[in-house]
């Protein structure tokens, strides 16, 4: 991936910009003390807050009265947010309820599962750890890691946006009810469930034994359907080592699109699962123009979606979750 993916955008003016540096030297030591000391509530500018490369062991929380905040890491291999959360859902490594968030190279990573299990074999018990739970609305992030097993990234709420990312996990590790597009080649989505090898875990791989019938990328709610939420993969990249399904409804009309992505020999024939509610009329489950020995179709559900042009061409366009411009709006400048 190319550092020049996203760039600040020229126009865009910083009401103010604070350092972090776990080190020292920095107006903090800490994420979460230059958010809650320096940004002030019903912020209506934008504050940049450059993040330098550390390990920052911490719960971040950027809570809804604290908008406009870009989150700007030095390098998204060095730049870390780790936490060992597992008491619930919200237990993450992240969190943000803001609307107006921008985070560019950042790794989110919850270590519950994902060092326990790689480094200490399986003395852990699996649980729900969630390395980002994103709930405000305009959330826009940009080359950052998302790094968990079970339940990685919450994509809880609201109208979000990801670019040129990369997200690990093995379990519905991509969940919610948000209104969402995940777009560029640069997205990989890492299903690994083989046997701990702590070797392979330097190189940011995961092994875990499991049965592979409850293995699934996405799980999306969408309770009506007149809910406007949903998935939309564009130019992805589906890797992994063994058999996954790309989706299970986790909702009555539960929405998932794959667009132009290129998937491994990893993706179960049958492509997608209702969860035994016998709703699979409602589902909107499609896959389109994608490649890769994973994209053959011939053997997909019979209920799976065929578009018709100006269903793809709404989803992969503006209209789907972009109608106003939000994204063009923000201070980062989107690149394809």
């Amino acid at each position: 991936l190319s550092d020049a993916a996203a760039v600040a955008s020229p126009p865009t003016r910083f009401s103010k910009t604070i350092t972090i540096k776990a080190s020292g030297g920095g107006d903090y030591k800490t994420i979460s003390d230059a958010i809650d000391e320096g940004v002030p509530e019903n912020n209506s500018k934008w504050i940049r807050i450059i993040v330098h490369s550390g390990t920052y062991k911490e719960k971040v929380v950027i809570p809804v009265n604290k908008p406009y905040i870009f989150l700007d890491g030095e390098n998204w291999g060095n730049t870390v947010i780790t936490y060992n959360g597992h008491i619930n859902l919200q237990d993450s490594a992240f969190q943000v309820a803001a609307d107006n968030f921008v985070a560019r190279h950042i790794t989110f990573k919850n270590t519950y599962n994902h060092d326990y299990k790689v480094l200490q074999g399986n003395k852990n018990p699996q649980a729900q750890a969630v390395a980002a739970f994103i709930q405000g609305d305009k959330n826009s992030f940009y080359q950052c890691s998302f790094i968990g097993l079970q339940d990685t990234l919450w994509d809880s709420l609201g109208r979000h946006f990801f670019q040129n990312c990369y997200i690990e996990g093995s379990v519905d590790f991509i969940f919610g009810d948000g209104q969402s597009v995940y777009e560029d080649l640069g997205m990989s989505f890492t299903v690994r469930f083989l046997e701990a090898k702590p070797d392979f875990y330097l190189n940011l791989k995961m092994y875990y034994k499991r049965n592979p019938d409850q293995v699934f990328i996405t799980a999306h709610i969408r309770s009506k359907e007149t809910e406007p939420t949903g998935f939309v993969f564009k130019y992805c990249n589906v890797i992994g080592t063994g058999p996954t399904l790309l989706g299970r409804a986790w909702g009555p009309y539960s929405r998932v699109l794959y667009y132009k992505t290129q998937f491994a020999d990893i993706i179960s024939p049958e492509g997608w699962y209702a969860w035994g509610k016998n709703n699979e009329t409602n589902l909107f489950y499609a896959e389109e123009d994608c490649t890769g020995p994973g994209s053959d179709t011939s053997k997909r559900v019979a209920w799976q979606k065929k578009l018709t042009p100006a269903e793809v061409n709404f989803f992969t366009g503006s209209s789907f979750n972009n109608k106003d411009h939000w994204i063009e709006n923000q201070p980062i400048r989107r690149r394809r």
